[in-house]
């Protein structure tokens, strides 16, 4: 009889400590699954920064987003800089992948795809601008016209 009781008794611990391990290993698993979501998630944020291009040719100030990363990518605005302030230009065009679109910003790329934004009639002239800045829904990024 005795052995019976104590055999359940150990029983009842063995359940116990089972139990503990199960909980102690879940907790285990969501704190890794938390640290590795954050880490993805800014991996994710930074792989998904645009390459920026601004050239000048002919009085035409050319501006290329391409979205180089792995998700979409919302272009909210471009500021165009000339030395200490911004320049203003009365003439844009929008093209995507070379197609001329009929609106302007915000757009949203797709990974891929390349938004070229042309700018004349600036004040000051499309020669004065010395670089953009991109604004987008990753941060803003700029790049000095060459």
């Amino acid at each position: 009889m005795s052995t019976k009781v104590e055999s359940r008794a150990r029983g009842g611990e063995f359940t116990v400590l089972w139990l503990v391990v199960t909980l102690v290993g879940m907790v285990m698993a969501l704190v890794v699954m938390y640290v590795v979501y954050g880490g993805v998630s800014r991996s994710l944020g930074m792989a998904n920064a645009p390459m920026v291009t601004a050239t000048t040719s002919s009085g035409v100030l050319f501006v290329n987003i391409k979205d180089a990363g792995v998700g979409s990518l919302r272009v909210e605005s471009v500021i165009l800089y000339a030395g200490q302030g911004q320049a203003t230009c009365s003439l844009t065009t929008y093209y995507l992948d070379g197609q001329q679109l009929s609106g302007g910003l915000p757009i949203t790329l797709k990974p891929g795809q390349t938004l070229t934004i042309t700018y004349s009639n600036c004040n000051p002239g499309v020669d004065e601008v010395t670089s953009v800045a991109v604004i987008t829904s990753s941060g803003t990024y700029t790049a000095a016209v060459s």
